[in-house]
């Protein structure tokens, strides 16, 4: 409220939050093999995220009905020349109509670089015991 009385904003947000890592070096994607990544590190898990470390890691449970936000910053390895990954997400197992991140790198074929592939759709509702997995 101001001096006079009047309302002049109301701002909230409730966020809950999960940040997951992965320690697999070695899994192995391409265009016409793509992957399911697993995380198994839980960086910070707020309530409202059903997770395991071990059985089932790929997959992220939502507790409650809600809009989610999703994202993920990959970061990516290839020795290759001209290589491009194309970061979707999954809900129940089943890909989103399009691919929301995109990555490219156009190396020499001597080296090998790193990169990072950005994945950030639009919010998005979900049912509480719906999943979400990342694929690349």
């Amino acid at each position: 409220l101001n001096t006079l009385g009047k309302i002049i904003g109301i701002f909230m947000i409730n966020r809950f939050i999960i940040v997951l890592t992965s320690t697999n070096n070695s899994l192995s994607a391409s265009q016409s093999s793509p992957a399911v990544l697993v995380w198994n590190v839980e960086t910070e898990k707020d309530t409202g995220f059903t997770h395991s470390n071990t059985t089932n890691n790929s997959r992220i449970e939502v507790d409650a009905d809600g809009t989610y936000q999703i994202q993920a910053n990959i970061r990516m390895f290839s020795s290759g020349q001209r290589v491009q990954f194309v970061g979707r997400y999954l809900i129940d197992g089943v890909i989103q109509s399009m691919p929301l991140g995109s990555s490219y790198i156009r190396n020499s074929g001597s080296s090998s670089d790193f990169w990072t592939c950005i994945i950030n759709p639009p919010p998005v509702k979900l049912t509480a015991g719906q999943y979400i997995e990342v694929q690349i």
